[in-house]
């Protein structure tokens, strides 16, 4: 009896232990892993409300969300732990250091989202087209008999300034590319003389043709269907043919709040997206 009464008396104390080791550590208890993921969460869903982003095309923004989540939250467990008061301070100016940049990256870093389609693609570019103002430009087109299409989607950031794009990207058998060219040179207008690069067409100090190649792509700027001669970059319509690889796109590009771009080949790799289109 005296035995069996120690042997539980131990097993009781070897328990009363390891919960007090497990209070203490408490690693995996509701309290800390709330405390850990959920300013996270709440940052990320403050952020898909506030921004419309969607996980699959924002995933670096997102992750960049994420985190700032997970430095607060281990400024958190800094301040309920017990460290010396000098530690605590040592350490959240560490944390404080590296949250600061990651909030300067979020918010002031330019970002870009790419996504890429092939279901129903010129029916979803036409729709997204549509809601610009020169979108009519690239309404009902008449692409021919296509091999294949890739509706894409491009968009960038830098604080509350944002760019997007929309390209529909087909290609085509020999025959079909030329007769898709005619089409083309039919029904489109192209600038021919070079275009305005600063804020103001009238006082542009520097002027670029309103055509480029880029490898095998060339790429020529739609004159408006308004006849307007306002700086190409702010809304324009692009179409590129790849004679080699008989290839089609039809770009439209959108933001009212770029300043000036000077450089075409630089406009369409990083503005209008085509390096991640195409690259």
């Amino acid at each position: 009896m005296k035995r069996t009464g120690l042997a539980i008396r131990s097993a009781s104390l070897s328990i009363r232990r390891t919960l007090k080791a497990l209070k203490r550590s408490d690693l995996f208890s509701i309290r800390r892993i709330l405390i850990l993921f959920l300013p996270a969460l709440v940052l990320m869903l403050v952020s898909v409300i506030s921004f419309g982003l969607v996980l699959k095309r924002s995933t670096a923004f997102l992750l960049q969300i994420a985190v700032i989540g997970l430095i607060i939250s281990r400024l958190i467990f800094l301040f309920i732990s017990e460290r010396s008061a000098g530690k605590k301070v040592v350490i959240a100016v560490i944390w404080l250091v590296i949250l600061g940049f990651s909030a300067f990256n979020s918010v002031f870093l330019p970002m870009a989202m790419h996504h890429c389609s092939k279901a129903d693609a010129q029916n979803r570019f036409e729709a997204s087209v549509s809601r610009l103002p020169n979108g009519a430009i690239f309404g009902s087109l008449d692409t021919g008999s296509t091999l294949s299409s890739e509706y894409h989607t491009y968009t960038y950031s830098a604080l509350w300034f944002r760019g997007r794009s929309f390209t529909l990207l087909s290609s085509y058998s020999e025959a079909e590319y030329e007769k898709a060219i005619s089409l083309i040179e039919e029904h489109f207008w192209f600038r021919t003389d070079p275009v305005g690069t600063g804020p103001l067409y009238a006082s542009s100090e520097k002027l670029i043709e309103p055509h480029v190649r880029i490898g095998d792509c060339c790429f020529r700027i739609v004159f408006p269907g308004n006849g307007s001669e306002d700086p190409f970059y702010e809304e324009c319509m692009l179409i590129m043919n790849n004679d080699v690889k008989h290839e089609i796109a039809y770009i439209a590009f959108s933001d009212t709040d770029l300043d000036v771009a000077d450089d075409l080949v630089e406009f369409i790799n990083q503005y209008c997206g085509w390096r991640y289109i195409h690259g």
